[in-house]
């Protein structure tokens, strides 16, 4: 299946404000449809289950807020940043996250569904448990994140910073990660999660050593006397 676009409108209403709107909605037991939001910012908010269809969001901050429970369906995110804040098991389909922040932020048991993370900084954001179909992730610093227990299909990683990240029982076979920095990786004992995944010989031989495999150089052979 390939990647699915937001679905957006051709000219959004503009000059609401974002959390004035997602409360009212929210108690109508209604969406927020169609709107551009630019520039809001909101430390500590009580957003639970609200929910956005089809709006674009430039450069809001939305830091440390209580998102849990969320729907995004076809929303961009440009250059917006949601560190510290708990987004747990929110609903992601056809959103693209460009040029964002999430830093320490909460995934946890979230569904992402046709979602692109472009160009982000995700270090230290917990994904634990979070389901994952066709989605992209390019670019993106996830140093020291939380990726244990995930599960995916149709995922891609490319150019990604993974130092530090815990990929506990998450399984990477079929996975190109040779674009991808993967020092002190957090894994089970044997190292299981790396089983069929797809590296380059220096990531390999990198591994290897993280698994305590000992990768011996053959030594020249001296040429055979005539």
């Amino acid at each position: 299946m390939k990647l699915q676009d937001p679905v957006l409108p051709t000219v959004p209403a503009g000059g609401a404000d974002l959390l004035t709107c997602l409360r009212a909605a929210r108690e109508e037991e209604d969406e927020v449809r169609g709107t551009l939001f630019e520039g809001a910012v909101l430390t500590g908010g009580d957003l639970y289950a609200a929910a956005l269809r089809g709006c674009i969001l430039r450069r809001c901050r939305l830091v440390e807020c209580d998102l849990r429970r969320c729907q995004f369906e076809d929303v961009l995110l440009e250059e917006c940043d949601f560190s510290g804040s708990r987004l747990d098991e929110c609903r992601w389909s056809r959103c693209v996250f460009q040029g964002g922040k999430a830093v320490g932020a909460s995934f946890q048991g979230a569904g992402l569904w046709h979602v692109r993370f472009a160009d982000s900084a995700l270090g230290y954001a917990n994904f634990s448990g979070a389901g994952l179909r066709w989605a992209r992730v390019t670019d993106c610093d996830l140093s020291a994140a939380v990726l244990s227990g995930c599960r995916w299909k149709g995922l891609s990683l490319e150019r990604c910073r993974l130092t530090g990240a815990n990929l506990f029982r998450t399984s990477l076979g079929g996975l190109d990660l040779s674009s991808c920095q993967l020092e002190g990786l957090i894994l089970s004992e044997r190292g299981d999660e790396l089983r069929g995944a797809v590296v380059g010989l220096a990531q390999a031989a990198q591994l290897a050593k993280r698994l305590g495999i000992i990768i011996k150089e053959e030594q020249e052979r001296p040429p055979e006397r005539p």
